[in-house]
């Protein structure tokens, strides 16, 4: 038996109370669903309706979202059947004053469904230094994304490549400078695609930095940022069940002799859905200020 709920459409609101520690919820004396203390649980042919949209303020206490920087064993959690994650390369440094850009970071991702292993063994790759060295290589498992190439003169570096995921993206390459001015940085790689390329130095401007999802900065000019994940990326409001809005950003116009700042995977609003705490990665970028020495790999993880 079970306390009763039952909005009925002649006597309003009927309620029959016993002591099961049970609630049976109708409606016109049909059963729609049954809470107990496990949960609740839907009567047969019945389901929620509505996609969500108009729902704010709500915790997504299905998912569990790490954000890691450090260390190198993650263990999920023992209830945990599925697993996102998304893998994000370092970037190289550089020795030249308005040298070439410095490319962006790679990236992959991998869905992971079933049987979880007890443990996954990661590590994270180093920033390059302003000795013009390249990043270091971050790894999850299968997957490995290279470091960004360093820059030691006028010659923009490679991006990033990732490898091993059901989705890999490479950065951007760095535009050329000529000491004067400086190439534009490339975009990293993200779920929109590939990082579009810095420009070359032109004229008396730097180069414009490279715009998320494979569009290329137009010489001093920041490349547009892609407004939707590539196509071969994983689908991941079908993966999550939930509305997720993702966005990321353009690359930035020279100004005056610097190279601009190519579109980045670390200032993102991919996973606000998640956890409100990743909104930013991090935020160690500022316009038209080469990043020498300051992004280190990282690595997202959702489970559920």
């Amino acid at each position: 038996m079970a306390s009763i709920i039952n909005a009925d459409t002649t006597n309003g609101v009927i309620i029959t109370s016993d002591t099961s520690g049970e609630i049976k919820l109708q409606s016109s004396g049909t059963d729609i669903a049954t809470v107990t203390s496990t949960g609740i649980a839907l009567a047969s042919g019945k389901g929620f309706s509505g996609d969500g949209s108009s729902l704010t303020g709500i915790a997504s206490g299905a998912f569990t979202t790490h954000l890691i920087q450090s260390g190198t064993t993650f263990t999920p959690k023992s209830t945990s059947t599925k697993m996102y994650v998304g893998v994000y390369g370092s970037l190289g440094g550089t020795s030249a004053s308005y040298g070439g850009g410095i490319g962006g970071s790679g990236f992959s991702e991998k869905y992971y469904n079933g049987s979880l292993a007890s443990s996954y063994s990661y590590s994270i790759g180093a920033a390059g230094t302003s000795s013009g060295t390249a990043g270091g290589t971050t790894t999850f498992d299968v997957m490995s994304v290279t470091g960004g190439g360093g820059v030691t003169g006028n010659t923009g570096s490679s991006g990033g490549v990732g490898a091993g995921g059901d989705f890999n993206a490479t950065g951007g390459t760095g535009g050329s400078g000529n000491g004067s001015y400086a190439g534009g940085n490339g975009a990293d790689a993200t779920r929109a695609g590939n990082g579009g390329n810095g420009g070359n130095q032109t004229g008396s401007a730097g180069g414009g930095g490279g715009g998320a999802g494979g569009n290329n900065a137009s010489g001093s000019t920041g490349g547009t940022a892609a407004t939707s994940p590539d196509a071969s990326a994983l689908d991941l409001a079908t993966l999550f069940d939930i509305q997720l809005l993702e966005s990321w950003i353009d690359g930035y116009t020279s100004t005056n002799n610097r190279g601009g700042y190519g579109s980045s995977a670390r200032i993102s609003t991919s996973w606000t859905i998640l956890n409100n705490n990743i909104t930013n990665y991090r935020s160690v970028a500022q316009n038209n200020i080469p990043r020498d020495g300051q992004d280190s790999g990282f690595i997202i993880v959702v489970e559920w």
